[in-house]
């Protein structure tokens, strides 16, 4: 049951968002199975989770959660994605977006896959938490908005979004190359990662050598 296990984790990044909605889906007789699994006492999760709530609020919502995506079968590996994934390997990360660097990415390679994973800059742990003031930066247009600004070579604002609302396959192109690009031009430092993601887009290169998955983390932890 990957990210249920290793308590205490190291958090670079969760997102108390992703989690609250997660949570509000799980029927509270499973919540009560779930717990009596993990041993996650119920009273510590009662009400919504903020960054002023108490961190065991936060840590045993996420627990809860990540058991019951596992029961539903719905987490995939990095070479293997399901609707969610979850791995483990090194990745550079840092913040991206001319403007505000709104959007915190995550790039790592792993075989033959590209795995790139993107939120709000303000759910990076330590930072200041007016995040009314910041944009998401946890779905795919707002992280190929950062992602062009990396790359100078990026289209127009008009043809990515072109390509967004495009088929996968045919609009896929320049959002799989952009992400590649990220891998090599990503500022920021590398360190052995765990992840759970929710993935987004996934395709092939424009080589077709490798895959390339891009996904949003419910949170990102240094690995023992």
């Amino acid at each position: 049951m990957f990210g249920t296990t290793g308590w205490p984790k190291h958090f670079l990044y969760f997102s108390p968002e992703k989690v609250e909605a997660l949570y509000a889906q799980i029927t509270m007789r499973e919540r009560r199975k779930l717990a009596g699994q993990l041993e996650v006492d119920l009273k510590l999760v009662k009400g919504s989770i903020s960054f002023e709530a108490a961190p065991e609020t936060f840590y045993s919502k996420l627990r809860l959660v990540l058991g019951h995506l596992d029961r539903e079968n719905a987490v995939g590996s990095i070479q293997e994605p399901a609707q969610y994934v979850a791995g483990r390997l090194p990745m550079r990360w840092g913040t991206l977006g001319a403007v505000d660097g709104a959007v915190v990415f995550f790039a790592g390679e792993s075989g033959d896959r590209v795995l790139g994973l993107g939120g709000s800059s303000g759910n990076v742990v330590g930072e200041p938490s007016g995040m009314e003031s910041r944009r998401s930066g946890s779905n795919a247009p707002a992280m190929l908005d950062a992602l062009r600004s990396a790359d100078p070579a990026s289209p127009s604002d008009a043809l990515a979004i072109r390509l967004l609302r495009g088929s996968e396959s045919a609009g896929s192109a320049w959002e799989l190359d952009a992400l590649e690009t990220a891998v090599d031009v990503l500022p920021g430092v590398v360190q052995e990662v765990e992840f759970v993601a929710r993935r987004l887009l996934e395709g092939v290169s424009r080589d077709g050598n490798r895959k390339v998955l891009l996904g949003t983390p419910l949170y990102v932890a240094l690995a023992d």
